[in-house]
Parts: C-alpha cells; structure tokens; sequence
C-alpha cells in the first residue's frame, strides 16, 4: 500500500480532490460542508468511488451541526492507499430493467424510488469484493443510505459466503429490519434510549414488545 504526503492533485477532477483535500487532516468533516464546498448533490458517490475504487480509507459517521442534529460526516483514516475495486459500468437498459423487476422499491428498506426519489442504486447482492458477478441476477434495486450502510458492512464483514446474508437475499432475513429514520426519529428514539438506559435497538425491540402486550 503507497503512503502519500500529499493529496495526488494530478490524479482527479475537481470534487475528488477537494473532497480529499478536506479530509486530508484526518478529522471528521460533515457532509453539508463538502456539499457547500463541491457543489455536488451526489457527492457522497464520489467519497465511494475514493473509498472503494481508489482505495481510500475513508470512513462514515455522523456529527452534530451548528443546530444540534446529526449528520453524515466523513473521515480519512490513512495517509496510505489501498488496491481498491473498479466497479463496472452497468448499463442503462440493465438498469432500467433492475428497477421495474423490483417494482421501484428498496429492497432493503421499503423506500418509494420511482421518478428518482430516494436516489436508486443498483447494488450488487454478493459483492464485487467478494467476486459477485456484474449481471442481472446479481443485482438489486436499492436507496443511496441502504447502499451507503450495506457497503460498510460489508467491508467487515467476516462470514464465509453471503449466502445466508439478507443483505443480499432480503427475501431470507423477515426477522430483519434495515430503517432509515428521519433526523426527528433519530433524536427521538436517542432520547427515548438514553431515558430508558437502553441502546436504540433495544429500545425498537421493546416498543414493539410493549405493544404486544398491549
């Protein structure tokens, strides 16, 4: 893996650099301020392409913004390379045709993609990291934020095959549930948490029992 000193400014185009120059630091920048400074509303795809394409270590989080919610934020992990994945173009009619089989829905979380809402991905199920194969079968419809956490898990991810993951079999996890909450929801089930002394899965899961019970 090469170390660089520097951002390598003769290697891409404007918002990949500035992107990498803004966390070249290593401390964590909020998204709204790459936005504010790119000029980009998919910019978070271009923090993916340096992720894992280019081989940047960059990471994912959230920080509070000047009004007190929380927000995407991002960070540079090392000043060292890796090899990355080139990800293939997929083709538009592959696309197309992704999207109307799994009727314009995320397969992860149930959010409404038609005319483009939710900014629709096409995913690979079995991942290019782990030899998924570029073809239609291997494909599923999904939302930018589902895209965004089943990448990460994915990374980390330590089980031998995917096989069992529903991730990328949705059809096999019912007892699983990937949401994607407004920053209200989010706040509010922090608060809800922390006065139950709970962590917020915990919390979900005792809503749900509490009205069962009742």
């Amino acid at each position: 893996m090469p170390f660089y000193h520097s951002p390598p400014e003769d290697e891409y185009g404007t918002a990949k650099l500035t992107i990498l120059k803004m966390l070249w630091n290593g401390e964590w920048v909020l998204g709204d301020d790459i936005l504010k400074k790119v000029k980009q509303s998919y910019y978070d795809r271009r923090i993916r392409e340096l992720r894992d394409e280019d081989g940047w270590d960059i990471e994912t989080g959230w920080l509070e913004n000047e009004e007190g919610k929380k927000r995407s934020a991002y960070r540079l992990g090392s000043h060292y390379r890796g090899k990355g994945i080139k990800r293939p173009n997929i083709p538009s009619n592959d696309k197309r045709f992704v999207l109307e089989r799994d009727n314009h829905i995320c397969q992860l979380c149930g959010a409404d993609l038609r005319g483009g809402a939710n900014n629709p991905q096409i995913d690979h199920k079995v991942p290019l990291l782990r030899d998924g194969p570029s073809e239609n079968s291997n494909y599923q419809a999904i939302c930018s934020n589902c895209n965004v956490i089943k990448r990460g898990i994915c990374k980390k991810c330590t089980l031998p095959t995917c096989d069992n993951c529903y991730l990328a079999y949705p059809e096999k996890g019912a007892n699983n549930l990937l949401i994607n909450l407004t920053d209200e929801e989010s706040e509010y089930l922090t608060r809800v948490a922390a006065t139950l002394g709970l962590t917020r899965i915990a919390t979900l899961r005792k809503i749900v029992a509490d009205t069962l019970k009742d």
